[in-house]
């Protein structure tokens, strides 16, 4: 590792506890792409002489004296939401205001004639030119849903039309920067939510949000910004991608066993004979039958995983922290009793996908190292670009997002195409992202959609096909995916004193891949 480490410091006003908590979320992000090793946060102050580059959370107008500092110098600085006149004219940029967006602008309401919901406003990401931002995400609507005001299959977190930390700020004109994204409403332009200034020693970009984009793919902007731009003139750093070295893109399929675990029994055979594992996501407290306890011991047998699924299937894990710790820690004894072939339960995916905090913390007391998060609908904080370990988890927990439901319904509303799945997995793929997708076993209670296996099976196979389409697909049990990504999240990014990216960490089976300087590395 360098003697010489150079950090990125995220800057916030300590005074103020939403911006604190806002920062954290933040700080959390940027650890995720870069490792804690190079993150740290702090108050505002000029910089040290180790930080090359700043992250600013709604900076104060009282903050412009450090962020010139910042602005200079050859660092990069990244300003996010709101812009007083000061700190806007750092950026090339006049004053900001809350994005020109009514409530009703920025929701989808629930129609029946379309195959999903999307909001009349959006984000449109600038990817044409030098100047353009790289993502896989150029088009990001306020909000969309493909399922029941539950699901958005392109991953990304709502934009709300309010003044907290996950809605928009915006500024008229770009002045002296160069426009990357801009609010559309039906097509119209109202106003301009990033932009980027070049100075002979700086690069900075603003954001007109107060968490950025953290909670899309297209939080690749970011990572971007401080791991390709000016790479060669300018500080770059090393930013993790989902999958190991050697691969171009991953993806992971479960079940979520929450009844009539044996129905699966057709499609784990497919995807078996596919040579694709399925992981199980179980309820501990299901009354299993024979054939049930049959299809489990062959799914660990073929190389899938076995998943806590909680208990009781209850909301929120529970109504409080001693409810949620008791369905945590009950799920995990029991499925270890029950099938101790499958080894320690190490992961769970979250029921009904909600994780508020009493939840995340009962998952990871009960010693859980991962959990399934990720969801339009609720708990914003836990839907991430970037998998890694969650904000204001303690012990820390990592997670990957996942809200892609394979189900009849919405095939049937898509004309019986998987191009929603087929987009959203070609997208996590530009994005290093690992894609991960479920369905669910049918019941006599709840088919899901689908009207048969026939038709399910077709439409799984028309997803494998795109996917396993990939020139080099890392097609991992869930449980490989999320240790994989558990030992990332203890590894340690640094560059060598010839400037070559390093890691140290906890020893694997496979190298990680990172970016730096536009180009896919192995370390």
């Amino acid at each position: 590792m360098s003697d010489r480490p150079r950090s990125i410091v995220v800057l916030s006003d300590a005074c103020d506890p939403e911006a604190a908590e806002v920062a954290e979320i933040v700080r959390v992000a940027m650890v995720r792409s870069f490792s804690g090793s190079v993150v740290r946060a702090r108050g505002y102050g000029r910089p040290a002489p180790d930080e090359a580059a700043a992250v600013a959370v709604a900076p104060p107008e009282g903050s412009a004296g450090s962020l010139s500092a910042f602005a200079s110098g050859g660092r990069k600085l990244l300003l996010l939401g709101p812009l007083g006149p000061r700190a806007a004219s750092i950026a090339g940029l006049p004053a900001t205001a809350p994005a020109d967006v009514t409530e009703a602008e920025a929701s989808a309401p629930a129609r029946r004639d379309t195959p999903f919901d999307v909001s009349p406003a959006l984000w449109r990401w600038n990817v044409a030119g030098p100047s353009g931002a790289e993502t896989p995400l150029p088009v990001r609507a306020f909000c969309r849903f493909d399922f029941a005001e539950e699901w958005n299959h392109l991953g990304h977190g709502r934009i709300p039309a309010d003044p907290g930390p996950w809605s928009s700020w915006t500024t008229p004109t770009a002045g002296d920067a160069v426009e990357a994204a801009r609010v559309e409403v039906d097509g119209t332009r109202r106003g301009i939510v990033a932009a980027r200034l070049e100075t002979e020693t700086a690069a900075i970009l603003w954001i007109g949000r107060r968490v950025g984009p953290v909670d899309g793919l297209d939080w690749t902007v970011v990572e971007r910004f401080f791991s390709d731009h000016r790479h060669g003139e300018l500080p770059c750093w090393p930013s993790f991608c989902d999958w190991p070295a050697g691969f171009d893109a991953g993806a992971t399929f479960r079940l979520d066993c929450d009844e009539a675990v044996a129905s699966a029994r057709p499609l784990f055979d497919r995807y078996r004979e596919r040579g694709v594992p399925v992981s199980l996501a179980l309820r501990a407290g299901l009354e299993l039958a024979g054939e049930d306890r049959r299809l489990v011991a062959d799914v660990v047998a073929s190389g899938g995983t076995l998943l806590s699924h909680s208990t009781r299937h209850l909301p929120d894990w529970g109504r409080d922290l001693a409810e949620a710790r008791a369905e945590a820690r009950g799920s995990r004894a029991r499925l270890e009793a029950l099938f101790p072939e499958a080894g320690p339960v190490r992961f769970a995916v979250s029921p009904f996908h909600r994780n508020p905090r009493h939840a995340v913390r009962a998952v990871a007391e009960a010693g859980y190292e991962a959990l399934v998060t990720g969801s339009i609908a609720n708990d914003p904080e836990c839907l991430i670009g970037r998998a890694g370990t969650l904000p204001f988890s303690d012990p820390p927990l990592v997670s990957h997002s996942q809200q892609n439901m394979l189900h009849g319904d919405g095939y049937a509303r898509q004309g019986e195409s998987v191009r929603a799945w087929r987009e959203a997995a070609e997208s996590h793929r530009r994005a290093g992202a690992l894609y991960g997708y479920l369905d669910h076993p049918f019941s006599e209670r709840y088919s899901y959609g689908w009207t048969g296996e026939t038709q399910r099976r077709s439409a799984h196979d028309s997803l494998l096909d795109a996917i396993l389409a990939w020139e080099r697909p890392w097609l991992p049990s869930l449980g490989q995916a999320l240790g994989h990504l558990v030992r990332r999240a203890r590894t340690e990014l640094a560059l060598d004193d010839a400037g070559r990216p390093r890691a140290a960490g906890p020893p694997g089976p496979t190298p990680f891949s990172v970016r730096l300087g536009g180009a896919w590395r192995a370390v």
